[in-house]
Protein backbone atom coordinates (compact mmCIF):
# COMPACT_ATOMS: atom_id res chain seq x y z
CA UNK A 1 0.00 0.00 0.00
CA UNK A 2 1.28 3.27 -1.13
CA UNK A 3 -0.86 5.53 0.40
CA UNK A 4 -4.40 5.18 3.01
CA UNK A 5 -6.01 6.04 -1.24
CA UNK A 6 -3.83 4.45 -3.73
CA UNK A 7 -2.83 0.46 -3.27
CA UNK A 8 -0.29 -1.34 -5.53
CA UNK A 9 0.37 -4.75 -5.85
CA UNK A 10 2.27 -7.31 -8.29
CA UNK A 11 2.15 -10.80 -8.99
CA UNK A 12 4.55 -13.48 -10.79
CA UNK A 13 4.70 -16.97 -11.49
CA UNK A 14 5.04 -20.37 -13.28
CA UNK A 15 2.18 -22.06 -14.14
CA UNK A 16 3.17 -25.98 -14.80
CA UNK A 17 1.59 -28.22 -16.88
CA UNK A 18 2.01 -32.23 -16.36
CA UNK A 19 1.11 -32.24 -20.66
CA UNK A 20 1.39 -29.90 -23.05
CA UNK A 21 -1.62 -29.78 -25.24
CA UNK A 22 -1.65 -28.87 -28.94
CA UNK A 23 -5.07 -27.94 -31.48
CA UNK A 24 -3.89 -26.98 -35.25
CA UNK A 25 -1.27 -24.51 -34.68
CA UNK A 26 -1.73 -23.72 -31.17
CA UNK A 27 0.89 -24.81 -28.56
CA UNK A 28 0.10 -24.86 -24.80
CA UNK A 29 3.13 -25.93 -22.18
CA UNK A 30 4.48 -24.59 -19.27
CA UNK A 31 4.08 -20.57 -18.62
CA UNK A 32 5.82 -17.72 -17.12
CA UNK A 33 2.92 -15.18 -16.05
CA UNK A 34 2.72 -11.61 -14.20
CA UNK A 35 0.43 -9.14 -13.07
CA UNK A 36 0.78 -5.40 -11.95
CA UNK A 37 -2.49 -4.40 -10.54
CA UNK A 38 -3.25 -0.45 -8.72
CA UNK A 39 -6.41 1.06 -7.22
CA UNK A 40 -7.64 4.35 -6.78
CA UNK A 41 -10.16 5.14 -3.99
CA UNK A 42 -12.66 7.28 -5.43
CA UNK A 43 -12.92 10.76 -4.15
CA UNK A 44 -15.51 11.08 -0.74
CA UNK A 45 -15.11 7.18 -0.51
CA UNK A 46 -14.40 6.21 2.95
CA UNK A 47 -12.22 2.98 4.42
CA UNK A 48 -11.61 2.23 0.17
CA UNK A 49 -15.36 0.88 -0.20
CA UNK A 50 -15.62 2.29 -3.75
CA UNK A 51 -12.07 2.47 -5.92
CA UNK A 52 -11.28 2.49 -9.67
CA UNK A 53 -8.22 -0.42 -10.45
CA UNK A 54 -5.85 -0.38 -13.24
CA UNK A 55 -4.68 -4.08 -14.19
CA UNK A 56 -2.04 -5.34 -16.32
CA UNK A 57 -1.55 -9.13 -17.30
CA UNK A 58 0.75 -10.97 -19.38
CA UNK A 59 1.79 -14.92 -19.62
CA UNK A 60 4.47 -16.62 -22.28
CA UNK A 61 5.80 -19.24 -23.13
CA UNK A 62 8.45 -21.02 -20.64
CA UNK A 63 9.83 -22.83 -23.77
CA UNK A 64 10.17 -19.59 -25.93
CA UNK A 65 9.78 -16.50 -23.74
CA UNK A 66 8.60 -13.44 -25.34
CA UNK A 67 7.87 -14.45 -28.62
CA UNK A 68 5.99 -12.07 -30.42
CA UNK A 69 5.06 -12.46 -33.95
CA UNK A 70 7.97 -15.43 -34.85
CA UNK A 71 5.21 -18.19 -34.49
CA UNK A 72 1.36 -18.69 -33.90
CA UNK A 73 1.26 -20.98 -31.63
CA UNK A 74 3.76 -19.52 -29.31
CA UNK A 75 2.39 -16.19 -28.67
CA UNK A 76 3.04 -13.55 -25.47
CA UNK A 77 -0.09 -11.54 -25.01
CA UNK A 78 -0.55 -8.28 -22.70
CA UNK A 79 -3.84 -6.99 -21.95
CA UNK A 80 -5.30 -4.64 -19.68
CA UNK A 81 -8.44 -4.67 -17.48
CA UNK A 82 -9.85 -1.21 -16.12
CA UNK A 83 -12.65 -1.67 -13.19
CA UNK A 84 -14.49 0.07 -10.36
CA UNK A 85 -14.87 -2.57 -7.40
CA UNK A 86 -17.11 -1.33 -4.58
CA UNK A 87 -18.54 -2.61 -1.00
CA UNK A 88 -22.23 -2.62 -0.05
CA UNK A 89 -21.35 -3.78 3.08
CA UNK A 90 -18.63 -5.38 5.33
CA UNK A 91 -19.68 -8.70 3.67
CA UNK A 92 -20.85 -7.92 -0.13
CA UNK A 93 -19.15 -6.05 -2.66
CA UNK A 94 -19.45 -6.10 -6.28
CA UNK A 95 -16.41 -5.69 -9.37
CA UNK A 96 -17.63 -4.45 -13.03
CA UNK A 97 -14.70 -3.65 -15.78
CA UNK A 98 -13.97 -4.20 -19.53
CA UNK A 99 -10.61 -5.72 -21.11
CA UNK A 100 -8.84 -5.41 -24.21
CA UNK A 101 -5.70 -6.97 -25.99
CA UNK A 102 -2.79 -4.61 -25.93
CA UNK A 103 -0.78 -6.21 -28.77
CA UNK A 104 -1.08 -5.96 -32.35
CA UNK A 105 -2.38 -9.41 -33.42
CA UNK A 106 -4.73 -11.49 -31.77
CA UNK A 107 -3.63 -14.86 -30.11
CA UNK A 108 -4.30 -17.84 -27.33
CA UNK A 109 -4.60 -15.43 -24.35
CA UNK A 110 -5.54 -12.24 -26.03
CA UNK A 111 -8.95 -10.74 -26.13
CA UNK A 112 -10.08 -8.18 -28.48
CA UNK A 113 -12.44 -6.86 -26.07
CA UNK A 114 -14.22 -8.35 -23.26
CA UNK A 115 -16.67 -7.33 -20.37
CA UNK A 116 -16.94 -9.26 -17.10
CA UNK A 117 -18.80 -8.35 -13.92
CA UNK A 118 -18.80 -10.23 -10.52
CA UNK A 119 -20.17 -10.53 -6.97
CA UNK A 120 -17.90 -10.75 -4.13
CA UNK A 121 -19.33 -12.09 -0.50
CA UNK A 122 -16.41 -12.37 2.25
CA UNK A 123 -16.52 -13.43 5.91
CA UNK A 124 -16.92 -16.64 7.46
CA UNK A 125 -20.02 -18.76 6.33
CA UNK A 126 -20.31 -19.94 9.96
CA UNK A 127 -19.90 -17.70 13.24
CA UNK A 128 -17.76 -19.69 15.92
CA UNK A 129 -19.76 -19.93 19.30
CA UNK A 130 -17.84 -17.43 21.61
CA UNK A 131 -17.36 -18.46 25.46
CA UNK A 132 -18.12 -15.56 27.78
CA UNK A 133 -19.44 -16.60 31.20
CA UNK A 134 -19.71 -13.31 32.98
CA UNK A 135 -21.34 -11.85 29.99
CA UNK A 136 -19.51 -8.22 30.06
CA UNK A 137 -18.73 -8.67 26.47
CA UNK A 138 -15.09 -9.82 26.44
CA UNK A 139 -14.57 -13.47 25.19
CA UNK A 140 -13.39 -16.31 27.99
CA UNK A 141 -10.25 -16.72 26.13
CA UNK A 142 -9.36 -13.05 26.48
CA UNK A 143 -11.10 -12.49 29.64
CA UNK A 144 -8.54 -12.42 32.80
CA UNK A 145 -11.73 -12.02 34.86
CA UNK A 146 -13.84 -14.58 32.94
CA UNK A 147 -16.34 -15.09 36.16
CA UNK A 148 -16.69 -11.44 37.27
CA UNK A 149 -18.18 -8.58 34.67
CA UNK A 150 -15.63 -5.98 33.88
CA UNK A 151 -14.35 -3.76 30.73
CA UNK A 152 -12.80 -4.69 27.83
CA UNK A 153 -10.26 -1.88 27.81
CA UNK A 154 -9.36 -3.75 31.55
CA UNK A 155 -9.00 -7.02 30.20
CA UNK A 156 -12.47 -8.27 31.25
CA UNK A 157 -12.14 -6.97 34.99
CA UNK A 158 -13.94 -4.99 37.14
CA UNK A 159 -12.44 -1.58 38.43
CA UNK A 160 -14.12 -0.71 41.80
CA UNK A 161 -11.93 2.62 42.50
CA UNK A 162 -11.94 4.13 38.56
CA UNK A 163 -8.50 4.03 39.09
CA UNK A 164 -7.98 2.97 35.50
CA UNK A 165 -6.26 -0.46 37.08
CA UNK A 166 -8.21 -3.78 37.12
CA UNK A 167 -8.92 -4.81 40.95
CA UNK A 168 -7.19 -8.39 39.82
CA UNK A 169 -3.87 -5.92 39.75
CA UNK A 170 -4.57 -3.47 41.87
CA UNK A 171 -2.97 -3.52 44.80
CA UNK A 172 -5.33 -1.24 46.65
CA UNK A 173 -8.52 -2.07 44.92
CA UNK A 174 -10.40 0.30 47.09
CA UNK A 175 -8.69 3.44 46.85
CA UNK A 176 -7.55 5.48 43.85
CA UNK A 177 -4.01 5.18 42.81
CA UNK A 178 -1.44 5.95 40.73
CA UNK A 179 0.09 3.06 38.42
CA UNK A 180 2.94 4.24 39.20
CA UNK A 181 2.34 2.87 42.66
CA UNK A 182 0.46 -0.05 41.56
CA UNK A 183 -2.72 1.47 42.09
CA UNK A 184 -2.48 2.78 45.91
CA UNK A 185 -2.11 6.21 47.03
CA UNK A 186 1.04 7.87 47.52
CA UNK A 187 1.84 10.25 50.17
CA UNK A 188 4.22 12.61 47.91
CA UNK A 189 2.45 13.42 44.56
CA UNK A 190 5.78 15.13 43.31
CA UNK A 191 9.31 15.53 44.52
CA UNK A 192 12.55 17.43 43.11
CA UNK A 193 15.61 15.05 44.45
CA UNK A 194 18.70 14.58 43.43
CA UNK A 195 18.84 16.33 40.27
CA UNK A 196 15.36 15.06 39.11
CA UNK A 197 11.77 16.01 38.90
CA UNK A 198 9.72 12.60 40.00
CA UNK A 199 5.87 12.34 39.30
CA UNK A 200 4.36 10.02 41.62
CA UNK A 201 0.95 10.99 40.91
CA UNK A 202 -0.35 9.86 37.57
CA UNK A 203 -1.69 12.39 34.90
CA UNK A 204 -4.40 10.64 33.56
CA UNK A 205 -6.61 11.67 30.44
CA UNK A 206 -9.73 11.00 28.12
CA UNK A 207 -9.66 7.74 26.17
CA UNK A 208 -8.01 8.86 23.34
CA UNK A 209 -7.78 12.57 23.72
CA UNK A 210 -5.19 15.35 25.46
CA UNK A 211 -8.11 16.57 27.74
CA UNK A 212 -6.62 16.03 31.13
CA UNK A 213 -9.06 14.67 33.83
CA UNK A 214 -9.71 16.72 36.70
CA UNK A 215 -8.50 13.88 38.75
CA UNK A 216 -4.99 14.74 38.12
CA UNK A 217 -5.42 18.48 38.71
CA UNK A 218 -3.54 18.19 42.07
CA UNK A 219 -0.59 16.54 40.81
CA UNK A 220 -0.24 19.25 38.24
CA UNK A 221 -0.72 21.68 40.77
CA UNK A 222 2.00 20.13 42.94
CA UNK A 223 4.17 20.42 40.10
CA UNK A 224 4.18 23.65 39.55
CA UNK A 225 4.44 24.72 42.91
CA UNK A 226 7.53 22.65 42.92
CA UNK A 227 8.93 24.20 40.12
CA UNK A 228 8.00 27.84 40.84
CA UNK A 229 9.80 26.43 44.32
CA UNK A 230 12.64 25.82 42.51
CA UNK A 231 14.01 28.59 40.14
CA UNK A 232 17.25 26.74 39.33
CA UNK A 233 15.35 24.62 36.97
CA UNK A 234 16.02 26.52 34.15
CA UNK A 235 14.45 24.36 31.32
CA UNK A 236 12.03 21.28 31.69
CA UNK A 237 10.84 19.00 29.22
CA UNK A 238 7.78 17.60 29.22
CA UNK A 239 7.61 13.94 28.30
CA UNK A 240 4.09 12.34 27.03
CA UNK A 241 3.95 8.60 26.66
CA UNK A 242 1.47 6.23 25.65
CA UNK A 243 0.44 2.60 25.62
CA UNK A 244 0.81 0.34 22.19
CA UNK A 245 -3.29 0.50 21.31
CA UNK A 246 -3.66 1.97 18.49
CA UNK A 247 -1.09 2.71 15.74
CA UNK A 248 2.24 3.76 15.83
CA UNK A 249 1.68 7.15 13.97
CA UNK A 250 -1.49 7.83 16.02
CA UNK A 251 0.23 7.27 19.52
CA UNK A 252 2.75 9.29 18.50
CA UNK A 253 0.81 12.52 17.70
CA UNK A 254 -0.96 11.95 20.70
CA UNK A 255 1.62 11.75 22.82
CA UNK A 256 3.17 15.35 21.79
CA UNK A 257 -0.56 16.54 22.10
CA UNK A 258 -1.07 15.63 26.22
CA UNK A 259 2.53 16.95 26.50
CA UNK A 260 1.77 20.01 25.30
CA UNK A 261 -1.36 20.04 27.17
CA UNK A 262 0.27 19.35 30.29
CA UNK A 263 3.14 22.53 29.87
CA UNK A 264 -0.48 24.99 28.96
CA UNK A 265 -1.54 24.21 32.41
CA UNK A 266 1.32 24.79 33.76
CA UNK A 267 1.87 27.70 32.57
CA UNK A 268 -1.74 28.82 33.46
CA UNK A 269 -0.54 28.22 36.93
CA UNK A 270 2.12 30.54 37.14
CA UNK A 271 5.28 28.44 35.71
CA UNK A 272 6.88 30.42 33.26
CA UNK A 273 6.80 29.58 29.58
CA UNK A 274 10.51 29.62 28.85
CA UNK A 275 11.22 27.21 31.10
CA UNK A 276 9.68 24.72 30.03
CA UNK A 277 8.78 22.26 26.68
CA UNK A 278 7.38 19.55 25.59
CA UNK A 279 7.28 16.54 23.43
CA UNK A 280 5.82 13.25 22.73
CA UNK A 281 7.22 9.63 22.62
CA UNK A 282 4.18 7.67 21.46
CA UNK A 283 4.67 4.04 22.71
CA UNK A 284 8.23 3.80 21.71
CA UNK A 285 9.82 3.71 24.87
CA UNK A 286 7.55 1.48 27.58
CA UNK A 287 8.63 0.99 30.95
CA UNK A 288 5.98 -2.06 31.52
CA UNK A 289 4.32 -5.09 29.32
CA UNK A 290 1.83 -3.67 27.18
CA UNK A 291 0.15 -7.18 27.20
CA UNK A 292 -1.79 -6.34 30.47
CA UNK A 293 -4.28 -3.67 31.65
CA UNK A 294 -1.99 -2.55 34.30
CA UNK A 295 1.26 -2.57 32.35
CA UNK A 296 -0.42 -0.32 29.94
CA UNK A 297 -1.89 1.90 32.64
CA UNK A 298 2.38 2.12 33.19
CA UNK A 299 3.03 2.97 29.77
CA UNK A 300 0.42 6.07 29.64
CA UNK A 301 1.97 8.35 31.63
CA UNK A 302 4.27 12.11 31.74
CA UNK A 303 7.22 12.38 32.77
CA UNK A 304 9.65 15.62 33.34
CA UNK A 305 13.01 15.63 32.19
CA UNK A 306 15.30 18.57 33.54
CA UNK A 307 17.15 19.84 30.83
CA UNK A 308 19.30 22.69 32.69
CA UNK A 309 19.74 23.70 35.86
CA UNK A 310 19.22 20.21 37.75
CA UNK A 311 22.33 19.30 39.87
CA UNK A 312 22.88 15.95 42.11
CA UNK A 313 23.34 17.71 45.03
CA UNK A 314 19.76 18.96 44.66
CA UNK A 315 18.08 19.33 48.13
CA UNK A 316 15.03 16.86 48.37
CA UNK A 317 11.62 18.06 48.96
CA UNK A 318 10.53 18.64 52.33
Amino acid sequence: SVTSAVTIAGTLGYRFRSRSGQYLNLYVGDEWHAGLAGSLALPGSQSLKHALYLELLTSTSARAPFTMKSSDSLKTPLEALLGWRGWFNEKLGFLVGIGRGLTDDGGYGREDFRVFASVMLRGTLKREKVHDRDGDGVPDSEDQCPDVPGEARLDGCPDRDHDDIPDISDKCPDEPGPATNDGCPVKKLVIYENGKLVLFGGVNFDTGKDTIKSESYPVLDEAARVLNGHPELKKVRIDGHTDSVGADEANLGLSKRRAAAVLRYLVEHKVKGDRLESTGFGETEPISDNKTALGRAKNRRVEFTVLEGGTAEARPEK
